[in-house]
Order: structure tokens, then sequence, then C-alpha cells
């Protein structure tokens, strides 16, 4: 039995056309992997302060996130199973969340560079993150030895650079003890303040130390330690 042309039409069906597939899933742009730029891809970290990269994925699927360090082409994580013997690296991710973050706990200056979150798509699509690392330090203006006679005016000045926000606080330290500031018997006074924050992310802030009508028992070592940086310490000497 041979069909007729127009019977082929009415069907919808010929030899040379075969009945479409049905539409995969991920197909659908609309439901394809895809990144959310919605959180930030260049961080700014204090030495020693722990580091989050957030990398956002929607409709991950089946998918798996793998972090790798771009300038060695290192695998860091998949999922999340560490692939690094590098214990400060781990992977977090809360169930339902589309977030897969990257925990660097203490990261060092030589961390800095770049991250890429890799998601295992056909072909695998990545996002890259700019990761700096900020050594931060505490300054003490002037010499790091100070001689000065008794009854005169101790004077010190503090300052840090931070990566985000400024100091909120600053510790000042005799001698390894917190100095008291209330009570007129230590005659000490602290003033600090925060600057303006940088186009690089860092913040600024100052503290002063002033203590006056010094003697003998003002000798001693004088530290700064403000939040997020390492402390700097001054020896002073009064001589009577």
């Amino acid at each position: 039995m041979h069909l007729q042309p127009s019977a082929i039409h009415q069907s919808g069906l010929s030899r040379e056309q075969p009945p479409a597939r049905p539409e995969q899933i991920w197909d659908n742009p609309l439901l394809r992997p895809a990144f959310d730029n919605a959180t930030s891809n260049n961080i700014i970290t204090a030495t020693g302060k722990v580091a989050y990269l957030y990398c956002r994925v929607n409709h991950l699927g089946s998918r798996v996130v793998t972090w790798l360090r771009k300038r060695d082409g290192h695998v860091l994580t998949v999922g999340l199973f560490a692939y690094t013997t590098d214990q400060r690296f781990t992977a977090l991710h809360a169930e339902g969340s589309s977030d897969w973050v990257l925990k660097i706990t203490s990261p060092q200056k030589r961390d800095s560079g770049v991250y890429e979150c890799q998601v295992s798509t056909q072909p695998k699509i990545s996002r890259l993150f700019n990761f700096t690392v900020v050594e931060s330090l505490a300054i003490i203006e002037g010499p790091s030895n100070i001689y000065m006679s008794a009854g005169n005016t101790l004077s010190l000045t503090c300052s840090a650079t931070v990566p985000g926000d400024a100091p909120n606080y600053f510790y000042w330290y005799h001698n390894g003890e917190v100095i008291q500031y209330s009570g007129k018997e230590n005659n000490a006074d602290v003033n600090s303040n925060s600057g303006n924050s940088t186009a690089d992310g860092t913040s600024s802030g100052h503290s002063k130390l002033v203590i006056s009508e010094v003697h003998d028992k003002h000798s001693g070592n004088y530290t700064c330690a403000p939040e997020n940086a390492v402390p700097s310490t001054v020896s002073v000497y009064v001589l009577k």
C-alpha cells in the first residue's frame, strides 16, 4: 500500500524529516546552570583573618562545583571534598543554598591571586575571583627607642591601614599589660579615630597615647595593637 502525497501531508510525517526529539531540561536556557554575579569577585582581606569566597550558582542540578587556584591549576575542592593537603582550604555549602563557598583560614600574602569557581557542564563554565591578602601592620611614629627625662610628657601616635572598615579599636599595652586610661594616677589618655576609606578597599585608623609627667615606672615596652593588624612596639627609657 502506498501513501498518497496528501496523506503524508495530513499526517505531518515524512521520510526526510523524522520527528523532533523531546526538549531536554538542560536545553532550556532558563534552566541551565548559571552564575549569580550579585556576589563580589574582588575580595581583600588581612593576613590571618578568615576569608570567604562566595560562588553562587543557580540551577546547578546534578552538576558539581570545583574550586581551583588559577596560577598553578591546582584543584582545591570538588563539591564538599578537599583535594589539597593544605587544610586551610575547605568548601562550605548549606543544603538548599545556591552558594558554594571557599573558606581560607589564616590567609597569607602568598595566597593572593586568582581563584576559579568551575561548574561541570559541557562545556565547563567558570567564574574568576581576585583574592588579595594585605599584611596590615600597626606603625608607631618615631624611633623604636625613645629616651626622655622624668617629668616630661610621653606622646605616641599609632596608625594602621586594614582591608574593609577601619579598625574598631586600638589597644595599648605597657610591658604586656593593657594600659588603664581611667584613674589620675596613671596620667594616661588615649584618643582614637578612623580615617577615610580608599579606592583600593582599605581604611585607616589612628590612635594617640599621651602620658603626662612620666617617671621611672613608665619605662618599658609600649605596644599598639589595632583590630586586624599586626601590633607594633617601641621601647621607652625614662631618665632620672
